[in-house]
């Protein structure tokens, strides 16, 4: 590991430093990643409205960017996606993980500003029929609609893998009577 400027540390992998960024840790707290939350917690390396833009990262800082159960509390989406694009390298990823619309956690929470579909974050990928909507735009979205791992829903398992075959199957699982078996979340893997 080394230490930047502002005292973060990043790990070195193939003999180049990483630096990587946790955005929304809130407890889960990662060695080698500068961890950034809205809330003094233990762990957290940087205090950050992300409501409030531009974020405090230089253009371009970040190989990999987690965000963890954070996007759906924005209040501008569209404007959190377009800092996430300003704020990644060339080259590096994106890992976003939000709760499916089928699932109570989307409406459960009181703080959760908007709800997502499995379409939701294609919007941002180049050729996509309507990239025309936003002035930058990501080179590979990949989209996995992921259910609940309980013994009750035994069924689970063999859903997940049948919806997430490709893009398709992701639709009619959202389209047909199939989603009235909620599923927990969307993993969204972002390449700029």
């Amino acid at each position: 590991m080394t230490e930047d400027e502002k005292g973060f540390s990043y790990q070195w992998e193939n003999g180049e430093v990483m630096k990587r960024l946790n955005v929304g840790c809130g407890t889960d707290v990662r060695e080698g990643w500068v961890n950034v939350d809205a809330c003094f917690l233990k762990g957290v390396d940087q205090v950050v409205n992300l409501d409030h833009y531009p974020w405090p990262f230089n253009t371009e800082e970040f190989d990999s960017i987690l965000c963890k159960s954070v996007i759906e509390h924005l209040e501008d989406f569209p404007r959190a996606m377009k800092e996430l694009h300003r704020i990644t390298r060339k080259g590096g990823t994106i890992e976003i993980t939000v709760p499916h619309y089928t699932s109570t956690d989307a409406y459960g929470d009181p703080t959760h500003q908007r709800i997502f579909s499995s379409l939701t974050f294609l919007f941002f990928k180049k050729k996509h029929d309507r990239e025309y909507y936003f002035d930058f735009l990501f080179d590979d979205v990949k989209v996995k609609i992921k259910f609940l791992k309980k013994p009750v829903f035994f069924y689970n398992p063999l859903l997940e893998l049948l919806v997430n075959i490709n893009d398709n199957t992701r639709l009619y699982y959202e389209t047909s009577p199939l989603s009235v078996f909620p599923a927990q979340s969307l993993l969204i893997r972002i390449r700029k």
